[in-house]
């Protein structure tokens, strides 16, 4: 997202970067769903009742579909192709969704 933003790793193409990205992507994804399991069976009851836990598990999910479908298509997209101002939007939808993440999953220890 950030090289999508024009931040940081310029040399390299976009389409590039994010095959040279897509094993670890799916590496961090089946171990965030293996270790979020047996982290939810430690505290079920309360996670199941907690709004912060739902809003974290949907904005999860939204965000792993946005980002193997369209963010992966944007990224690997001919830049002449496809306009700044949307390249942009979706680097800023997807940082967004994980940065809700995040926030929901530490809200959850304060709710």
């Amino acid at each position: 997202d950030m090289r999508l933003l024009g931040f940081g790793l310029r040399d390299q193409a976009s389409a590039d970067l994010a095959a040279k990205l897509r094993p670890w992507m799916i590496g961090a994804l089946v171990t965030s769903i293996v270790t979020g399991v047996l982290m939810f069976l430690s505290e079920a009851i309360k996670c199941y009742y907690s709004p912060p836990f739902w809003y974290k598990m949907t904005l999860l999910v939204a965000a792993t579909v946005f980002a193997f479908t369209v963010r992966n298509r944007v990224a690997r997209a001919d830049p002449g192709r496809i306009s700044p101002l949307l390249i942009k939007a979706t680097a800023l939808a997807s940082l967004a969704m994980w940065f809700g993440v995040g926030f929901s999953g530490r809200w959850i220890a304060f709710y």
